[in-house]
């Protein structure tokens, strides 16, 4: 299953209040975890930078697909006024995998955020989505 980032999901994020500070914690592996994979670990970092390039307004596709590129860079603004009312990045959190994605709760200072990455047979990103947590949707278990 192939995930992109979508309008509606962003706009359900913009009822927060504006952002305070924007750095992000290092991790702090939660008790009783899902442990990792590496294709994980690479979903996350590139969660916390797709989060700080977001929010700046300017993205580095170069490790997403062609097509995914295309699709995240027409959502950019409704993205970016979603992070920013979420507030600060407080957390990630690794649920685990759903169909080949990488599936993580990202708690911000306004609330949590389900976040989902897949990667094509070359390690390219092909599909990330957010949505509120709670809205619906697949949520990977752990």
């Amino acid at each position: 299953m192939k995930f992109a980032l979508v309008a509606a999901a962003c706009a359900a994020l913009l009822s927060a209040a504006p952002a305070m500070a924007q750095t992000a914690p290092q991790p702090t592996p939660a008790p009783g975890a899902t442990p990792m994979t590496a294709n994980a670990a690479k979903a996350e970092g590139i969660i916390r930078s797709s989060i700080d390039q977001m929010r700046a307004g300017k993205l580095d596709t170069s490790g997403m697909t062609d097509q995914m590129a295309q699709a995240i860079s027409g959502q950019l603004p409704q993205v970016q006024a979603a992070l920013t009312q979420l507030g600060a990045l407080k957390s990630i959190t690794y649920l685990g995998e759903d169909q080949g994605a990488d599936g993580f709760r990202v708690m911000f200072e306004k609330g949590p955020v389900i976040w989902l990455v897949h990667f094509d047979a070359a390690g390219k990103v092909d599909g990330m989505g957010m949505q509120p947590e709670g809205q619906g949707g697949a949520q990977p278990q752990g």
